[in-house]
């Protein structure tokens, strides 16, 4: 009996629990944080599928022209030791372009990035800077 009382009002508490949402994630390069509201619900890691193309390292130029470039996603962060590119596997040697295309409401204020320590040198482009 007593054992019923605290299931039920364990049930209880966790169904008043408030509404959970889930952080958005990047699908197949691109991610809407036109919803996410960044003063109440925080931060956000740039998590998902990433554009990625190997053995190229792309720029915001390179993208205006148009030009069609091998492109296959890879989940980000991850490495892309042992991926299958164009039917072989990749090693850990070698240098690639991850892209993410990021969906900002228009007035959404300055925001700013955060990279953990990386043991490679890399390079980001943010609207076409």
């Amino acid at each position: 009996m007593r054992f019923r009382n605290l299931l039920i009002l364990f049930l209880l508490i966790l169904s008043c629990n408030s509404e959970i949402k889930n952080n958005p994630q990047a699908i197949k390069g691109e991610i809407d944080l036109r919803k996410w509201e960044f003063q109440k619900d925080g931060i956000i890691n740039l998590d998902g599928e990433w554009d990625f193309y190997w053995d190229a390292l792309l720029t915001p130029e390179d993208f205006e022209k148009k030009e069609i470039f091998s492109k296959e996603y890879i989940k980000f962060p991850d490495t892309w030791n042992d991926k299958i590119w164009e039917g072989k596997k990749l090693s850990s040697n070698g240098y690639a372009t991850f892209r993410l295309k990021v969906k900002f409401k228009e007035n959404e204020k300055p925001i700013a990035f955060r990279f953990r320590e990386q043991a490679t040198a890399f390079k980001v482009f943010w609207n076409n800077k």
